[in-house]
């Protein structure tokens, strides 16, 4: 199995009402999209693809990109990335 060295890590923390556009200083490797409410649901859209996290669903991903899209109604989140 190959290592992988991630030295880099970025955040966005915050409350999403519509769409919010998040978008990284640097290409991330890894991703991690929390939702944090504990009612609402929340869209997470990576490269034309959409996702739908429960309330305190976690999306992990290798993802190769500058931006993620999230879709809610006054619903907290987290955005972490590694590079």
């Amino acid at each position: 199995m190959g290592r992988e060295v991630l030295a880099n890590f970025w955040a966005d923390e915050g409350t999403v009402s519509g769409t919010k556009t998040v978008r990284f200083p640097w290409r991330s490797r890894r991703m991690t999209v929390t939702n944090d409410s504990s009612s609402a649901s929340m869209t997470v859209s990576l490269s034309g693809n959409s996702f739908t996290l429960k309330p305190t669903e976690s999306l992990s991903v290798k993802y190769w990109a500058t931006e993620v899209t999230l879709q809610g109604s006054g619903v907290a989140y987290r955005v972490w990335i590694f590079g």
